[in-house]
């Protein structure tokens, strides 16, 4: 992938945790995971078709909780960015975003 080492463990672990998220609390039928080069950028998208949050009222479950904030933590040491999409009943998209170095 042209990666370091360290970049592409983190980006295991945050596909790790979205995934278990989506398989333990969104009651998903359907995870997406792409990793892709586009414009110089590598993203990681990983998409479910499960139950989805309020992201306006904070409405996931304190573990979703705790798992969006280790997955922006990872993000962020890695020097990424970390967009979280969610609605109720339309699933979550999970989208980290490398910047070419």
């Amino acid at each position: 992938t042209g990666l370091r080492a360290d970049t592409e463990y983190q980006l295991l672990r945050i596909a790790q945790e979205a995934i278990s998220n989506a398989a333990r609390h969104a009651d998903a039928r359907t995870i997406e995971l792409r990793l892709a080069t586009q414009r110089g950028k590598t993203v990681l998208t990983i998409a479910d078709d499960g139950a989805g949050f309020d992201q306006a009222n904070g409405e996931a479950s304190a573990s979703d909780q705790f798992g969006l904030v280790g997955m922006r933590e990872r993000a962020k040491q890695i020097g990424a960015q970390f967009h979280c999409r969610s609605q109720p009943g339309q699933g979550t998209m999970i989208e980290i975003v490398l910047p070419a170095k």
